[in-house]
C-alpha cells in the first residue's frame, strides 16, 4: 500500500517561522509538534504489550536502565521528545519528533514491534502512527497556525 501526501505552502510557512525569529519559531514548531503527536502517544500507551509479571529482581550488577525495565511497565514510559536540527537530518529539517518508549525499554519495544524467534510481532508503534496520521497532520497545521498568530499578536501589542 502506497500513501501519498501533498503539502502546499511550506515556503510561506518557512517565511512566517523565520520572521518570528529562530528561537521563537522553533518554540512554536516544537509546541505544535508535541500537541500533534499526543494522540499517537496515547494510543501507544493503550496498545503497548503489558507484562503482568514484574517480579523479576535485577541482579547486583544491573544498571539503572535494566532496573527501570524490570520494575516499570513499558506503557508507563512512552514519551514525546523533540530534537532541534542536527547534521544527520539535513539542512531542510528544523525539528524531529520522536514518540516511543524510553531507552530502558527499547529492546523490549523492538522485540514487540518486529517479533523474535520466540515471540510473534505485536506492532503497536507503527500502528499508532498509521491510525492517527491524518489527525497528526491536521492538528500540526492548526496548532502551528494558532501559535504563529498568537506570537504575532503578542508582538503587535
Amino acid at each position: 500500500m502506497e500513501i501519498k501526501w501533498e503539502v502546499k505552502g511550506l515556503a510561506d510557512l518557512e517565511k512566517q517561522l523565520t520572521a518570528l525569529g529562530a528561537e521563537v519559531g522553533l518554540k512554536a514548531l516544537r509546541t505544535a509538534a508535541r500537541t500533534a503527536m499526543k494522540p499517537v502517544q496515547e494510543q501507544m500507551k493503550r496498545t503497548a504489550p503489558f507484562d503482568k509479571d514484574k517480579s523479576g529482581a535485577p541482579s547486583a550488577q544491573a544498571d539503572k536502565g535494566e532496573i527501570a525495565a524490570r520494575t516499570q511497565h513499558m506503557n508507563e514510559k512512552i514519551g514525546i521528545t523533540t530534537k532541534k536540527l542536527d547534521k544527520k537530518a539535513g539542512k531542510t529539517t528544523a525539528l524531529s519528533v520522536r514518540v516511543g518508549p524510553t531507552k530502558a525499554h527499547s529492546q523490549k519495544a523492538i522485540a514487540a514491534e518486529y517479533g523474535t524467534a520466540k515471540q510473534t510481532a505485536t506492532p503497536f508503534m507503527r500502528a499508532s502512527l498509521f491510525d492517527n496520521k491524518e489527525l497528526v497532520v491536521r492538528t500540526m497545521k492548526n496548532k502551528l497556525a494558532a501559535e504563529i498568530r498568537r506570537i504575532t499578536q503578542k508582538r503587535a501589542r
